[in-house]
């Protein structure tokens, strides 16, 4: 449950992602709303599970190089014989961009969820849960690559596993005028402490960006292995000011 929330970078690879090292700008600020909707493989008895969830992120460049972001997740979950819905654990998190030569940047990101969606619903973890990632980036005149790896201490009231590590690289090409083209590939432990199979993920994304402060993103994930959900897919809106 806490990975998706713990995984985090611009949409569209929200879904699960590789961050880029890119800040807002001292005083700028962005809004981000997007949407994450998975399906799961059926169960022994044929079941498919279905999780919805909508963030809304504000993000605000505190300096040049160093940004603040919370994010303010709703949920909705149905596994065929109920559905549960309501807010989720909210998140806040920094973005430094500590190294810059060349086309190669390196940035970190601690992040921090708190315990704000309800735990007997399976709406949120119960306790709070921290994070770090190492962000670091390429970038050339119509490609950037990137790759994060990272490490969740993922506190919880469900026995499941609390050090989760995630590690993923990822693609964005200009393919043409206010027009981008995503490719990600990553993995993470299973939080499950009777399985030893991490889950594995690829995904493809489009943002399209009308004006200078408005992009426009969808995306879709598909699930590599039997432990990662079969496929999820997403939009998104994002208004920089």
């Amino acid at each position: 449950m806490l990975f998706p929330a713990v995984c985090f970078g611009a949409y569209p690879l929200i879904i699960n992602d590789t961050e880029d090292t890119d800040t807002q700008g001292r005083g700028n600020m962005q809004f981000e709303f997007n949407t994450d909707n998975s399906y799961s493989r059926k169960d022994d008895d044929g079941v498919r599970s279905r999780q919805n969830q909508v963030n809304a992120t504000l993000n605000y460049g505190l300096t040049d190089r160093l940004d603040i972001a919370t994010t303010f997740p709703y949920q909705r979950s149905s596994d065929g014989a109920s559905t549960q819905y309501g807010i989720g654990d909210m998140s806040m998190e920094l973005k430094w961009r500590f190294y810059e030569s060349g086309p190669v940047s390196l940035a970190l990101k601690p992040k921090i969820m708190l315990p704000t969606g309800d735990d007997k619903k399976g709406l949120g973890n119960g306790r709070n849960a921290y994070s770090m990632d190492t962000v670091a980036s390429y970038e050339m005149r119509y490609l950037t690559i990137s790759g994060n790896l990272g490490y969740a201490y993922a506190d919880n009231k469900f026995g499941t596993r609390k050090n989760i590590w995630n590690a993923s690289v990822g693609a964005e090409f200009d393919v043409a005028p206010r027009t981008k083209l995503s490719l990600d590939i990553g993995s993470y432990r299973n939080d499950d402490p009777h399985s030893n199979i991490n889950p594995a993920y690829s995904i493809i994304g489009l943002t399209y960006s009308p004006t200078k402060n408005l992009d426009l993103e969808i995306g879709l994930k598909k699930g590599l292995n039997k432990a990662e959900d079969d496929y999820s897919w997403g939009t998104g809106l994002t208004v920089s000011w």
